[in-house]
């Protein structure tokens, strides 16, 4: 290795010799004719002479090239490449985590409101945190996000933590950030955000469940979409949003299934619903002349069904006392006064959590052949082939 530290910083300042000119260890000051100099770093690997600039004479001080050159060596030494370990360490803001993110999810794949979720969580609700980098948000930062809309929005702040926190693990496995997730919910927001105050939450109006085969029976009498709509709500017992905002992609027909991302899940988990035959078969018939990701289609292009339109069928059909949503509570109290089932399968097939959070931790599957049994028992009752019997237990 030739002597180190040729150069002075005065003489390096007056050299205008055109060529370049040692200052050891591999660095070089290199002028240019019209006077121009930069610095740079030269090696030699396999007998062939590379290099690599470290900045120009104006901006970068002799000191700081030496300093570049020792990084250089070093990297060397180990076996390394220079230009990598030269290279500045990009520093990613949450708006690069976000875009990146949302990208690698596929946002075109989902329905249009879900795309809207994310894309409204990560460029509108979240816009106070696009030029900080991303390792650096802290809790405090999140909590400014959410504290104004956690109760009196509930549902968007669920989404928006839920999204937030898919974001930082995105960016942690790309190794842009080392920190705890701010928007974590076990053993972070938990802690300080207040719990969501159901005491006040007012019941939907549920139709009794002795008067649901009748009623199916003369839904079926309507040709109407929403009246399709409105019997796989009552065959799935899901939300009438879960059920007006399904796409065909969330199907497997063959498998009899359904799997409802967690994006458009109120739990915030995706919910697979274990599909009767006349669910199927309405799906089928949806789908037999497609205009529309969506299987339940509204009048505007690739738009779902109005979410009014299953309450004023209803209107129009004279049940009164009853909403689209009681139906869930009318399956619940069917399941429960009818049928042998477990509370648990029950509670599962409502997307419920059962039991506290050990429990839950033993419990991890979603009981989905014994909730099968249970929907193609509701199912049959809906057509009233079980409405004079107590259904038998299934497991």
């Amino acid at each position: 290795m030739s002597r180190l530290h040729k150069l002075t910083a005065t003489g390096a300042k007056a050299l205008t010799k055109t060529g370049r000119h040692s200052d050891g260890g591999g660095l070089y000051l290199r002028v240019q004719s019209g006077g121009r100099k930069s610095w740079l770093f030269m090696w030699k690997r396999e007998s062939v002479q590379r290099e690599v600039g470290l900045g120009s004479f104006v901006t970068v001080t002799l000191k700081a090239a030496r300093q570049m050159a020792q990084t250089a060596r070093e990297a060397l030494a180990r076996g390394e490449d220079p230009k990598i370990a030269l290279r500045p360490p990009t520093t990613k803001t949450f708006l690069d985590a976000a875009e990146a993110c949302l990208k690698a999810r596929d946002l075109d794949s989902l329905n249009p409101k879900t795309k809207r979720k994310w894309e409204r969580t990560a460029f509108e609700i979240a816009k106070p945190l696009h030029r900080r980098p991303v390792a650096d948000v802290k809790r405090e930062d999140i909590l400014k996000i959410l504290t104004p809309i956690w109760q009196k929005t509930p549902e968007t702040g669920r989404n928006v933590r839920s999204h937030l926190e898919i974001i930082f693990n995105y960016a942690k496995g790309r190794e842009w950030s080392d920190a705890e997730n701010p928007a974590l919910w076990k053993g972070g927001l938990e802690a300080v955000l207040p719990a969501l105050n159901r005491a006040n939450v007012k019941h939907h109006p549920a139709m009794p469940y002795g008067d649901v085969p009748d009623f199916i029976e003369r839904l079926r009498e309507r040709p109407a979409i929403a009246a399709r709509a409105l019997e796989f709500t009552i065959l799935t017992a899901v939300r009438t949003s879960e059920a007006l905002d399904a796409v065909i992609s969330e199907f497997d027909l063959d498998a009899g299934t359904w799997t409802i991302p967690a994006e458009r899940m109120k739990s915030g988990r995706h919910h697979t619903v274990p599909l009767s035959d006349r669910a199927i078969e309405i799906v089928q018939d949806m789908r037999a002349a497609p205009v529309s990701d969506y299987v339940f289609f509204g009048q505007r292009p690739n738009r779902p069904l109005s979410n009014m339109s299953m309450l004023m069928l209803m209107r129009r059909m004279k049940a009164k006392n009853a909403v689209p949503h009681g139906f869930r509570s009318t399956f619940r109290d069917w399941a429960g006064d009818r049928t042998r089932y477990a509370r648990e399968v029950a509670e599962a097939a409502l997307s419920h959590s059962v039991g506290d959070v050990v429990e839950r931790s033993y419990r991890r599957g979603d009981a989905l052949e014994k909730r099968r049994g249970l929907m193609q028992d509701w199912a049959a009752f809906c057509e009233g082939e079980l409405n004079a019997k107590v259904v038998q237990l299934r497991g």
